[in-house]
């Protein structure tokens, strides 16, 4: 058996045992991680600098903010507001489909001078959230 060893971030592949002669399955496992853009991202400070700087200068002055997001998009951003569990500064409302009674209750509560939009699509061609 042939054991596969390889921990990128919280993924641990440590000893899993896989047939005889898998070497090329095993290459290609650890190839395909190490490339996955998602997982590398992290190791771009260059962007990551950018992204800060960008954020902070979008935040300032803001007092609140609205994320516009279907599915995947806004729960990803969700479980990460989760996180903080009340300690953040701002407050965030997340809109996750165009039910007009609540976005317009929304709306109707926000000063648009104070406020950040944030709109998630992954696929760019959300129709819930172009509209």
């Amino acid at each position: 058996m042939t054991i596969l060893q390889s921990n990128f971030h919280n993924v641990d592949f440590a000893n899993i045992a896989l047939p005889k002669n898998n070497d090329e399955i095993i290459y290609r496992i650890k190839d395909i991680l190490s490339n996955l853009p998602a997982l590398n991202i992290v190791r771009n400070e260059k962007l990551l600098e950018q992204t800060i700087q960008e954020v902070t200068q979008f935040t300032q002055k803001k007092s609140s903010f609205i994320v516009f997001g279907t599915g995947g998009s806004n729960l990803g951003a969700k479980a990460l507001i989760n996180i903080l569990q009340g300690s953040e500064n701002n407050r965030i409302i997340f809109h996750d489909n165009i039910d007009p009674i609540n976005f317009q209750n929304s709306i109707d509560k926000i000063d648009i001078n104070t406020t950040g939009f944030i709109i998630i699509s992954k696929s760019g061609s959300t129709p819930e959230t172009l509209s």
